[in-house]
């Protein structure tokens, strides 16, 4: 008797099982990490990013500064740096690239913009962006 009771539970406790799982993958956030990694006698970096729905604040970035921003994996990001007379647009955050990261790296360098998911691992930076 006791296994029958048992077995008019298991489809709701595996309904509801489901639906949290589903619930903390709507909700997951990345961590975007843009790190000013520009020569040290350069200009300010002056750095922003936005998705559909909200742009942050531009800020100034001096060497080694780091703009983190905790984001939603589902959407895009786009940033945009400017620096000294160079400007650039780019994705920042596109899920079709950077998805199941939890983290994802930039470093601005004066020759363009590298990307990593390791950022402690220098052999794993890939030029994607010029200026």
């Amino acid at each position: 008797m006791a296994s029958i009771v048992y077995l008019h539970f298991l489809p709701l406790l595996l309904c509801f099982a489901f639906s949290i799982t589903l619930e903390q993958k709507q909700d997951q956030k990345v961590a975007l990490h843009i790190i000013n990694d520009l020569p040290e006698s350069s200009d300010i970096l002056d750095l922003g990013c936005r998705n559909n729905g909200y742009h942050k604040p531009h800020q100034n970035l001096t060497k080694g500064d780091v703009y983190r921003w905790d984001i939603e994996e589902t959407k895009l990001y786009n940033c945009d740096a400017l620096w000294e007379k160079k400007m650039v647009t780019w994705a920042a955050y596109d899920s079709s690239r950077d998805s199941p990261y939890e983290e994802v790296f930039w470093a601005v360098k004066g020759d363009g913009i590298y990307l990593s998911y390791r950022a402690w691992d220098k052999s794993t930076w890939k030029k994607l962006v010029n200026w």
